[in-house]
């Protein structure tokens, strides 16, 4: 930790705070001839990169994150339920190959301790009180059973496999993570899920929050208790291993308070003395054995709901934060607001998180309430990288990257391996900037953390809609023509016609150019040439930063747009 920062620190805890075209003429429209979405395709040999891309210094550049629960079915070769030791190694053996440098792991929901405790054996005799009996059986149950029913030490192993293949070792704390906590009757509690604080007192949960519009039964840190959980947990966690870096992740799941029972001063103040704790913690753990640990946050990419959580970017740094970690919150997203976090925290490590899903279709029967993904292809990744650099991050993290393996239904076909050889680009500035660019726009739910949502958008005749596309300074680009793509999960869109503008200038319709990257490795939600809709856009037309997109409807039936995407380069 910087002396000054130490300094501020001290000050705080004394005052009690705690990329496709295969149109460079408009002659070769309507080509499908592509490459694989692998390294060598996606790094096309070039004299000179189109942009240059800024270095950094920081000491890690690329974060790998994984959930826990991801070991149970997502490591290449697992039996779903299995859990050893050469597993926790595996899956650790195989980020490290690719090119992370650090490997951040999530110990579960982090109410429950994953971990050996001195507070299991209070946990287990309250809950065989309160619910009669212990449900340690089943999938849910499985990691806390590895540990206190096996003898096994999940995150030990974790560090241990870390330390052999010389990559930085992380913990992860949830500090609001939601899954399970609401089941509370004795026919669903979970002996590793189902948490005392919360079953005891249901009246700290948030309630109502009237500026937000919703009910929530999340724990609202306004109450000291639920920030003395949090600690008492965390506080353990950095006694007992010795760790590279901690840390806390704001985005599992990021609604805190009920914002009509507080301000945005009280929040602020209450979540910089929570960090300025923590940060101390680390600082503790260092002068006993001479390790630095770095102190990460994740939290949303998107300032706007900033206030809501109680975070304050420039006291966050000064009470100790080290790395700040933006998401977008499970899917991919290149409209953020790094570059006014960058603003903010000019020293600080700052990343943007890559996930494995760009888009999703909600399904029907028989899968109700589950939901298929279109996967972030090596081009889409590379893309976003890049976006990223430019707007000042110094790294990138990868988050449920190995849920590129698991089918959860059976219309997202054959699972396939993630794209593991897009790791050593995504840290090389030099060929990442002579990559092909997609750019693109996809369906996300409304628990995402913006609250600006741009798909779905339903279409019909006479109906615009608005769309920004941030780019990459074109000025470099080599091509004449970009292709636009719209696109429909099931709509047919061969006989309806549109209006389309790029930045003022009305671009032509071309034939469909099918998969401009050949990603047969990923075809979900990619659709047919009926789906969808191709436009010729002049590489003149196109801008750094946002770019205006407006769509009219101008004939056809209603329809749904699901997706959007621009792309310059592909071959």
């Amino acid at each position: 930790m910087k002396p000054l920062r130490k300094r501020i620190l001290i000050s705080l805890l004394l005052f009690g705070m705690l990329t496709g075209v295969g149109c460079t003429d408009p002659s070769e429209q309507g080509g499908e001839s592509g490459t694989t979405g692998g390294e060598s395709d996606s790094t096309p040999s070039s004299e000179a990169p189109k942009l240059q891309l800024p270095e950094s210094d920081a000491k890690y550049q690329l974060l790998y994150n994984s959930d826990m629960t991801n070991l149970r079915d997502a490591v290449t070769g697992n039996p779903r339920g299995a859990l050893s030791p050469s597993l926790i190694e595996r899956s650790v053996r195989e980020a490290a190959e690719a090119g992370a440098d650090a490997f951040i792991m999530a110990p579960g929901y982090c109410w429950v301790p994953w971990w050996p405790s001195q507070y299991l054996e209070e946990h287990e005799k309250w809950y065989i009180e309160e619910f009669g009996g212990e449900k340690r059986d089943n999938t849910v149950n499985l990691f806390y059973n590895y540990v206190h029913s096996q003898g096994h030490d999940l995150i030990g192993e974790h560090i241990d496999a870390c330390r052999k293949h010389d990559i930085a070792a992380f913990i992860s704390f949830r500090v609001n993570d939601h899954h399970f906590l609401p089941y509370t009757t004795p026919d669903k509690t979970h002996i590793g899920t189902t948490a005392e604080i919360f079953v005891e007192h249901p009246e700290y949960q948030i309630g109502y929050d009237a500026n937000l519009g919703v009910t929530l039964d999340e724990p609202d840190f306004i109450n000291e208790e639920i920030r003395e959980n949090r600690l008492k947990l965390i506080g353990e966690l950095i006694s007992l291993y010795e760790i590279d870096g901690f840390e806390l992740d704001f985005c599992r799941f990021y609604h805190l308070f009920n914002t009509t029972k507080s301000t945005q001063k009280e929040r602020e103040d209450l979540m910089t003395a929570f960090v300025a704790e923590v940060a101390s913690m680390l600082e503790e753990a260092e002068k006993r054995d001479g390790r630095e640990r770095m102190l990460s946050v994740r939290i949303p990419a998107y300032t706007e709901v900033y206030p809501n959580l109680g975070i304050d970017i420039e006291r966050w740094y000064e009470a100790g934060v080290d790395m700040f970690n933006l998401s977008s919150s499970y899917y991919t997203d290149q409209t953020t607001d790094i570059a006014e976090v960058r603003a903010l925290a000019p020293e600080a490590d700052l990343y943007y998180e890559l996930t494995f899903a760009s888009s999703y279709q909600q399904l029907k029967e028989p899968y109700a309430n589950r939901r298929m993904y279109r996967r972030t292809t090596p081009e889409m990744l590379l893309t976003t990288a890049a976006l990223a650099y430019v707007e000042g991050a110094d790294g990138v993290s990868l988050f449920n990257f190995q849920y590129y393996r698991e089918a959860r239904v059976k219309e997202e076909g054959v699972a396939t391996e993630p794209p593991w050889e897009t790791l050593g680009v995504l840290t090389d500035r030099k060929r990442l900037a002579e990559t092909a660019r997609h750019y693109f726009i996809g369906t996300t739910p409304k628990e995402r953390i913006t609250t600006s949502w741009e798909l779905p958008q339903v279409f019909g005749k006479g109906l615009e809609a608005i769309f920004t596309l941030n780019l990459l300074d074109p000025a470099g680009e080599t091509e004449e023509y970009a292709v636009l793509r719209i696109k429909s999960d099931g709509n047919d869109l061969t006989t309806k016609q549109y209006r389309v503008t790029v930045n003022g200038t009305v671009v032509s319709e071309t034939e469909d150019i099918g998969d401009p990257f050949n990603s047969a490795d990923y075809p979900q939600l990619l659709g047919t040439a009926a789906n969808r809709k191709c436009f010729l856009v002049p590489v003149s037309a196109l801008k750094k930063g946002e770019n205006e997109i407006r769509v009219e409807q101008t004939s056809g039936a209603t329809v749904t747009i699901n997706f959007i995407d621009l792309i310059i380069g592909a071959k």
